[in-house]
């Protein structure tokens, strides 16, 4: 079954609004988020749980996510971002457009120059979101056996 485009974007906009919400009561996020998301066929769909994991793939990279933090404070240069994840350049270079290829960043060229930015304001959101979560859960996530046994994704 296939969902239309215009209800496709109409359930992307209400989810955002959900994760605001969830953002900003700091109340059980997780079991909330389940709940929304159980009701919808969308996620149900075994190639969009596929493009879901796809997206979210690019993220278990550090240097990414040190990337998408530095690019929700500003716009940047591929050389500001190589001298602040503290890599060299071409490294930069394959993450840079991994993100863009996901839909993480946008870039803009003014003269010579590519200036890098998030794609979606929502990202820091999201961003904080998985802060959050991440600190809520360290203590498991540390002592977590099962992430060390299999491959990185990718």
């Amino acid at each position: 079954m296939r969902i239309p485009a215009r209800y496709h974007s109409e359930m992307l906009r209400k989810a955002a609004a959900f994760r605001r919400l969830i953002y900003r009561l700091r109340v059980g996020p997780v079991v909330r988020v389940r709940e929304f998301l159980s009701g919808h066929a969308l996620l149900a769909q075994r190639t969009d749980v596929e493009q879901l994991a796809r997206f979210f793939r690019v993220l278990s990279d550090p240097a990414c996510l040190r990337l998408l933090e530095f690019l929700a404070m500003a716009e940047h240069t591929r050389g500001e971002c190589a001298a602040h994840v503290g890599v060299p350049g071409n490294y930069v270079h394959s993450r840079l457009a991994s993100l863009r290829g996901c839909g993480w960043i946008a870039v803009r060229w003014r003269g010579h120059r590519r200036w890098y930015r998030l794609a979606d304001p929502r990202a820091t959101e999201f961003m904080l979101l998985a802060r959050t979560l991440a600190a809520d859960n360290s203590g498991a996530l540390a002592e977590c056996a099962h992430l060390d046994q299999h491959p990185p994704c990718g």
